[in-house]
């Protein structure tokens, strides 16, 4: 596992996140709707976790392995800092509760990478596992 990697995407995935969530707050002023800021976050952070798994996963050698991304994502997580209120992904369409929002946060945010780094592993030849 390379640091790089764990570093690298873990910087892209919150620099994008922060970007999504900016950009929900937006819309969620333009439409007078926290549901709909929301929502488009949802959106807008699977978008950007998929382009951060992609543009990190390229850039892998062979020898590299799938956790490295995996830890990557997972620390772009704990480096938004909206994830420490609840605002990182969807928490907040389940419970207003900020660690309830968090939590559920989490647990999408670590599905959605992981999913992702399990389809690139599948489709994908650049790297040999």
């Amino acid at each position: 596992m390379r640091g790089r990697i764990v570093i690298g995407s873990a910087l892209t995935a919150a620099v994008l996140t922060m970007v999504a969530a900016v950009i929900s707050g937006i819309v969620a002023a333009d439409q007078i709707s926290a549901k709909d800021g929301t929502i488009a976050r949802g959106f807008l952070v699977v978008a950007a976790l998929a382009i951060t798994a992609f543009a990190w996963w390229i850039t892998m050698q062979p020898s590299d392995r799938p956790e490295a991304l995996l830890f990557g994502l997972m620390g772009g997580w704990l480096l938004n800092v909206s994830s420490w209120t609840g605002h990182s992904f969807v928490g907040r369409l389940f419970s207003d509760v900020t660690p309830v929002a968090t939590l559920v946060d989490l647990v999408l945010w670590a599905i959605v990478s992981l999913g992702l780094v399990a389809l690139l592993s599948r489709t994908s030849t650049t790297v040999s596992r």
